[in-house]
Parts: C-alpha cells; structure tokens; sequence
C-alpha cells in the first residue's frame, strides 16, 4: 500500500512542535536531569510522544554515549515502547579523560557507565553493541521514531538511508540531534535531497532539527549514494538552500558545516568561506571557533570520526 502523509497533519505537527519550541524556551536545564539535549530539545519529544501516545511503539537512537537522551526517550515513551540502542561504547581521547573519576570507569569502554545511568529504563531498551554497519542489519520492523547522533563521517549516510530511514512509518519522525553540527554536513544535502520524503517540521536548540516522513522512500532513493551520487557543486547547491532558509547562529553552524565538507574538495576555496564566516560572524565567539577548528586542524579533521 502506497501511503502519503496529509498536508493538513504536517502542519498541525508544524504548529503543535512550535509551541512545545515556545515552552521549552523558558526553562532552563534541570541540575538533577544533566541532558545532552537542550530544554527545547526535551519539549520536542515529549510532545511527540504526548501527541502519539501508544501509537509510538518502537523508537531508535543512533549513538547513546552515557545514556542521558536514552532515559528521556525512555521516560516519555509509553510502557509498551521499545527503544533500540545503538553504540561502539568506545572512548575517545576525551571522554577517557573526562570520565576517569567515575566509580564505573573502564579505560576501555564507558558500556559500565551507560547501562548504570540508565538501570531505570533497561527493560525498555533493546540494545545493540558493536559496529551499527552489521548489527543495524539484525532489525527491520518500522520504527516510529528516528534519533540520529552518529552522522559525523561519510561512511554513514548511506546507512541513514538504506537502512534507517527506510525503516521510519509514513508519518513517523526522524530526529536530526546534530543536523547543525559542523561535522555533519552530509546530513544537511541529504535531507534537502530528501525533501519530497521527509518534511522538515521543527528546528530546535542549536542543533537539532526534526522530519517527518511523508511518503514511503522509493527504492533509487533507499539506494542513492550520498558520498558520490551527487557532484561537490551539487552537494554545495543544496546545502545552500539550508543556509539561506535560516538567519544567525543556525546559518553560521551550516557555513561552518559547508566549510567542513569543502575539506575533501581540492578545487574549492576554503580560505575565502572561512573569511566570509569570521567577517560575517565576527561578533559570534562560536561560529568564528568553528571556522578556525577547522581550518587549524584540516588534515587531522579529515580522518576524524569523532
């Protein structure tokens, strides 16, 4: 059965995400709740999940860390929800640092620290440890709910749609954690390529933007090759079409991200994006760091997954 999504129900979601955006928005984060996701962020899902009710039977979340949006996920959802957990649980230089203190600590992995963070929602999580290119194949029933937090190399996006999005229910949502993040800039001309699919509904906090899906995916679209389908000038073009739909700090994260993705491209002219982005965003610490980073550490960013 071919199924379509209403215009009409895009944008009452449209409207009722908006004011969850409005409320959140006047609160700030909880000091007994530390979330890796803003408030705004929080208010997103819960009215998705408040809005859908039981109907919300299976969510997934791509790259869980230590667990803090896995327990909202599992907090908000109903008790018949599922939640698939995808991770490596392997450290990087960073978090081997920041988490040596904690009672749970292996130099090898935080899977301790994780699955003691979240001991209250476990009998809802479905977890599968490893690399997400084998065990995401182990699971095919329609997901209602898409949390993505991984897409920060190219060897991924293709998995998103082949796979992931593929997987979403016509008027299920995909969560979009870092679709600002300057290391996620496949996800951007990806999305933009996929907008007939997925309808873009919410933008919230610094990062996170939210879709729903509107048609099922026809099978060149489950099958497009986001890394080298498309040219570096029609990679640019659409993301493009991100960056003049937003003003401000959102429009500098997607220059920043465009200047990540110009990285791999030796004919294009990253010294004049980068000074269009300090120019541009001279008053903005953030936005001008970003675009520093980057250029300070390009040989080492592009090998970089995460």
């Amino acid at each position: 059965m071919n199924l379509e999504l209403d215009a009409g129900i895009v944008s009452e979601i449209r409207r009722g995400l908006l004011a969850a955006k409005i409320l959140g928005s006047g609160f700030t984060k909880s000091e007994r709740q530390p979330a890796a996701i803003s408030t705004e962020e929080i208010m997103a899902l819960h009215y998705i999940f408040a809005s859908e009710g039981s109907n919300l039977k299976l969510a997934a979340e791509l790259g869980t860390f230590l667990g803090h949006t896995a327990n909202i996920l599992g907090d908000l959802s109903s008790a018949n929800t599922k939640i698939e957990i995808y991770d490596f649980f392997e450290h990087n230089n960073q978090s081997r640092k920041d988490l040596s203190k904690h009672p749970k600590f292996d130099p090898d992995n935080f899977y301790e620290i994780w699955k003691h963070n979240t001991h209250r929602n476990q009998k809802k999580f479905d977890l599968l440890r490893g690399d997400l290119t084998k065990t995401a194949l182990s699971r095919t029933k329609p997901l209602d709910l898409l949390f993505v937090d991984i897409v920060k190399h190219p060897s991924l996006v293709n998995l998103m749609n082949r796979i992931f999005y593929n997987r979403v229910r016509v008027g299920g949502y995909i969560l979009h954690q870092d679709y600002y993040h300057w290391q996620s800039p496949w996800l951007v001309y990806q999305m933009e390529h996929l907008s007939d699919a997925f309808a873009l509904v919410g933008d919230f906090g610094n990062n996170m933007s939210v879709f729903v899906k509107t048609r099922e995916m026809t099978e060149a679209e489950r099958q497009f090759d986001y890394v080298n389908g498309l040219t570096n000038q029609e990679k640019y073009d659409l993301m493009d079409i991100a960056i003049e739909r937003y003003p401000g700090l959102r429009k500098g994260n997607l220059l920043a991200s465009k200047l990540r993705l110009a990285l791999d491209d030796s004919n294009f002219d990253i010294d004049a994006l980068y000074d269009q982005i300090v120019k541009d965003f001279s008053d903005n610490k953030r936005i001008s760091n970003y675009a520093k980073t980057i250029i300070k550490n390009k040989n080492e960013i592009k090998n970089m997954m995460w």
